[in-house]
């Protein structure tokens, strides 16, 4: 609903802003303070304060509408992005606006996802092949086994194995014929898809799944809006970041299976982040250029092919239940690995 339709109101608190908002369906306006040079390895560094109206002493805060068109005074940011500022109907005293605009500098906070700030996170696109194909209760069985693989996967990224112990968590939005996982960078995002690309062949080949299936993966990096999502209880993203994964997905074909394919965004940031880390060498050593490819709106992606079973070295073995697989003997040990970590590993 239009800001203007809604009821004045007066909040006290950061949490009831958030909640007012979230229920508003508020995208709150802010601009930037200053700028010290944009996003650096993922991290937005430019300074930003909410936009306002002094109401006598207190502040109105300022929503956002549709630009319905061109408006000169407006900043590039705001003409790219095609909103306005507009009165919220929501005010505040100026301590609490000071502690808002502190909020909305901290990434990751529940206010700055509010705003018309938009921060750049990779997408890793995973499509099951021929999804519509499988029988009710087969779909139910693969989508439980991508789950469980995408755990085990992302459990074995992070501290205490030395794989990336830098991954941030991430965030997973099933989409029904497959998933979307965001991650805060292309590299925790391209050594997450390659590591889960291997670890699905392996398994899918070893009989290891209930119901074979195959996939292909499409991973870019770009910004997004946060928006809260009632249906999931949880926050969601749109923008181009998780638009482009889906458009890289596409330009793969459906004639392929078992692939990872990256934009050229996502390609760029790891060789100009390439700390000389084993995990950039890994990936980028490993990467083959497949052309340009056009989308379903006859814009050109330049995507490249990772090659997952190469670039994961270390990747040997997953925890994978409680007894240990034989790939000798396609059979599995009748006793533990080990009883008192009590993990059970799949070779890969």
């Amino acid at each position: 609903m239009k800001p203007a339709m809604l009821k004045a109101v007066t909040v006290n608190s950061l949490a009831n802003l958030v909640d007012e908002c979230k229920v508003r369906a508020h995208m709150l306006y802010a601009h930037p303070m200053t700028d010290t040079g944009g996003e650096t390895n993922g991290a937005n560094t430019t300074k930003y304060e909410l936009g306002t109206v002094q109401r006598n002493d207190k502040y109105e805060l300022q929503s956002t509408q549709e630009m319905a068109s061109e408006f000169v005074l407006a900043s590039q940011k705001d003409r790219e992005a095609g909103i306005l500022p507009v009165g919220s109907g929501i005010t505040v005293d100026g301590a609490l606006l000071e502690e808002l605009n502190t909020a909305i500098n901290t990434p990751g906070t529940d206010l700055r996802k509010l705003t018309s700030i938009a921060e750049s996170y990779a997408f890793v696109y995973l499509d099951i092949s021929d999804f519509s194909k499988f029988k009710p209760g087969q779909q139910a069985l693969v989508v439980n086994s991508v789950r469980w693989l995408a755990s085990s996967v992302y459990s074995f990224c992070r501290p205490p194995h030395r794989f990336n112990p830098n991954m941030a968590d991430t965030h997973r939005l099933c989409i029904g014929d497959g998933y979307i996982f965001v991650c805060t960078n292309p590299l925790d995002a391209t050594w997450f898809g390659a590591c889960l690309a291997k670890f699905i062949v392996a398994v899918v080949a070893k009989n290891l799944v209930p119901v074979e299936f195959h996939f292909r993966m499409g991973i870019h990096w770009g910004p997004v809006y946060h928006f809260w999502d009632e249906g999931r209880n949880n926050w969601n993203y749109i923008g181009n970041g998780i638009n482009g994964g889906n458009r890289v997905l596409s330009v793969i074909g459906k004639d392929i299976d078992d692939v990872v394919f990256v934009s050229s965004a996502v390609r760029d940031w790891l060789i100009a982040n390439d700390n000389f880390n084993a995990a950039y060498r890994s990936l980028l050593g490993n990467m083959t250029n497949r052309g340009r490819r056009k989308d379903k709106h006859d814009r050109n992606w330049r995507v490249f092919e990772i090659d997952y079973m190469a670039s994961c070295p270390e990747l040997t073995r997953l925890p994978i239940g409680r007894i240990e697989y034989s790939p000798s003997t396609m059979e599995s040990a009748a006793a533990p690995l080990n009883e008192q970590v009590g993990i059970i590993l799949i070779h890969l």
